[in-house]
């Protein structure tokens, strides 16, 4: 009798864990197509791309003045008259600004990344709320997104995009 019940005892133990996931539900969603879905990610990506255009303007500015610069320097080197202390003062003021731009460079790089995620913060926490909400509305225990390419498999039944979409108030069309 002993031997019996430690053997029911062992196969609730091994059933235990099929029987738990019996009770999770799964679903999956591309978090991508739902924040370039958004109304609100066309005036983020617009002023992104304001931003950018700003930060190439100044660039090009500095590019500008750099060619003159060196079109003064040329001109003075062609001349025999100029000074070699006012030659190397030009070639200073050259190489002073060659230094900006690749700093103006670099910056505008982090600038630009800094605003990105400054943008679509508010998007995202938007998207995650939405998430957790048809979530715990659909007792979904866990929710992939496929747009991170870690879903091997997905039934078209646990795809959550609809219902997040419909949360969100996005309107697709049939």
């Amino acid at each position: 009798m002993k031997n019996f019940i430690a053997i029911l005892a062992v196969l609730f133990v091994m059933a235990l864990p099929t029987t738990l996931s019996a009770q999770n539900k799964f679903g999956h969603i591309n978090a991508q197509e739902l924040l370039v879905a958004l109304p609100s990610y066309k005036t983020a990506e617009t002023q992104l791309q304001a931003f950018a255009k700003k930060l190439q303007d100044a660039y090009m500015k500095m590019q500008e003045d750099y060619n003159k610069l060196y079109a003064e320097f040329e001109k003075m080197q062609n001349d025999k008259a100029t000074l070699k202390p006012l030659l190397e003062a030009k070639y200073a003021e050259i190489a002073d600004l060659e230094k900006r731009m690749q700093k103006i460079e670099q910056s505008s790089e982090q600038q630009l990344v800094e605003k990105q995620a400054e943008l679509l913060k508010p998007l995202e926490d938007q998207i995650m709320t939405a998430i957790k909400t048809v979530a715990k509305e659909g007792g979904y225990t866990y929710i992939f997104d496929s747009s991170a390419g870690i879903l091997l498999y997905s039934p078209d039944g646990d795809n959550v995009m609809p219902l997040v979409k419909k949360k969100l108030g996005i309107v697709t069309a049939p």
